[in-house]
């Protein structure tokens, strides 16, 4: 009698209900899962629309960026940068990678982005730079801080729209007399490199 009477009061108070085993309880419908910073290739059947994962919130943000011109992909975990993705976006205006897992840059990828102003690489594992990327005649400011870099190709002097170039904490020993090239820019910062010398071609930017 009283065991009776306390499922029965269970079972009215917390909604609980009885499944096959009698050691169990049926719980609410799973509705989210959390996956950020894996490396998931699928889901189980059935809970591939509760999934709040890098790779769904990444197409929302590519999404977004076909209208506004500005991707932010800043702390995904992405380990490869998303050319299929960046090559739907062809006003891209505004690109920021930064706070990522990248070990290398595509050769050419990031060259077709024609209409790119502003591209932020900081805190990531790059260590150089293919020549291709400096191929973007509308870039005005460049950064890439914390990266590793230990070279920068002599294209880098085809930047000449280039107006803020942020390279601090890497590992730069030297920079390509091109520099000079940049004549539009205004800001430079090196700071916390091995540099001993600057190119004299840079007096060409204080003109």
């Amino acid at each position: 009698g009283d065991a009776r009477a306390r499922r029965s009061f269970l079972h009215g108070r917390f909604g609980f209900r009885r499944s096959a085993s009698k050691n169990s309880v049926k719980t609410e419908a799973l509705n989210k899962v959390l996956c950020r910073t894996n490396k998931l290739e699928c889901a189980p059947t059935g809970i591939t629309g509760t999934m709040g994962n890098a790779q769904s919130q990444g197409e929302k943000k590519v999404e977004l960026a076909q209208k506004t011109g500005n991707l932010s992909l800043q702390s995904t975990g992405i380990e490869k940068v998303p050319v299929k993705d960046l090559a739907t976006i062809p006003n891209l205006r505004v690109l920021d990678l930064s706070h990522n897992k990248l070990r290398s840059l595509p050769p050419k990828g990031l060259g077709k982005l024609t209409h790119l102003t502003t591209l932020t690489l900081d805190f990531n594992a790059v260590r150089t730079v293919p020549a291709a990327m400096f191929a973007l005649p509308k870039l005005e400011k460049l950064s890439a801080t914390h990266c590793a870099l230990e070279s920068l190709p002599s294209t880098l002097g085809s930047l000449q729209k280039l107006q803020k170039l942020t390279l601090a904490h890497n590992v730069l020993a030297a920079l390509p007399e091109s520099l000079g090239g940049c004549t539009s820019l205004s800001v430079l910062d090196l700071s916390h490199n091995r540099l001993r010398s600057l190119p004299s071609s840079l007096g060409q930017c204080a003109q």
